[in-house]
């Protein structure tokens, strides 16, 4: 019987751009919460420039198929969407270069800022493009923001809280 497992990736154990594509700023901040406060991590993706986080990992063995990029963010804003961008490229071991391997074309969603700032909410985007991957393939995920986009009206700061790239097992 099929099912649902997941890889996590969170903004602290990102890979920042090489300086050609912009990083989004890593930061730890803090709940207004009374002591003991809560302390988490978040990407910072601006509203008016293209940012990017990326991540490297093994594709389990018990993969089959089903990918879906699941975005979990809250936004300074309290209205208006934000377009959410993931890639994938897929490294078959004893086959493909890690070298000169590009990513898939695109995959986004749209994702509604909550009514009330910095409520986290969830975007989901399935992977169609997916690169062929298999199980066991090393990969490299790549999310984005893209203001450019006529859907992402947001202007407030999309805050990137984890991805979890959920598949289907056997």
């Amino acid at each position: 019987m099929a099912t649902t497992q997941q890889l996590l990736f969170l903004p602290e154990w990102s890979i920042q751009g090489d300086g050609t594509e912009l990083g989004a700023g890593v930061t730890v901040t803090k709940s207004s919460a009374a002591t003991p406060t809560p302390h988490f991590s978040v990407g910072s993706y601006d509203a008016s420039v293209k940012n990017v986080l990326q991540w490297k990992d093994r594709m389990p063995a018990d993969y089959s198929s089903g990918l879906v990029a699941k975005v979990q963010w809250h936004s300074t804003g309290a209205a208006d969407a934000v377009v959410w961008a993931c890639y994938l490229a897929a490294m078959t071991p004893a086959t493909d270069r890690i070298d000169n391997k590009a990513f898939a074309a695109v995959n986004q969603a749209t994702g509604s800022v909550h009514a009330t700032a910095n409520t986290v909410v969830e975007t989901s985007i399935t992977m169609t493009n997916a690169d062929s991957v298999a199980a066991g393939d090393l990969i490299i995920v790549s999310l984005w923001r893209l203001p450019g986009d006529a859907a992402d009206t947001s202007a407030a700061l999309a805050l990137f809280d984890v991805l979890a790239l959920e598949y289907q097992t056997p």
